[in-house]
């Protein structure tokens, strides 16, 4: 069994002068997370516009359709940040 970690984010931080930085902004983040074995899915927010994935193990990932051993490996431990359209689904499948 491995837990994911999905940090949904709205909102990117701006520097003082107005230029968007790379990183999310903390303070509209939503968290979720969910131990599985074999497939999961978990579903993002309306707001959502990319999202932070850390997974213990091991993690396949796919948007909008079930995950297997053939989709994005996700390293386990070492989290990943993607860009994603609002209410999208994530499959994920846990080796």
């Amino acid at each position: 069994m491995s837990k994911i970690f999905i940090t949904e984010f709205r909102d990117s931080v701006e520097e003082s002068s107005g230029r968007e930085l790379q990183v999310g902004n903390l303070s509209s983040g939503i968290e979720q997370f969910d131990d599985f074995t074999g497939n999961g899915s978990l579903t993002c927010a309306a707001s959502t516009r990319f999202v932070r994935i850390y997974a213990e193990q091991k993690t396949h990932i796919k948007v909008g359709s079930a995950a297997s051993a053939d989709n994005m490996p996700v390293a386990a431990n070492l989290p990943e940040y993607f860009g994603i359209s609002p209410s999208s689904t994530i499959y994920f499948f846990v080796p």
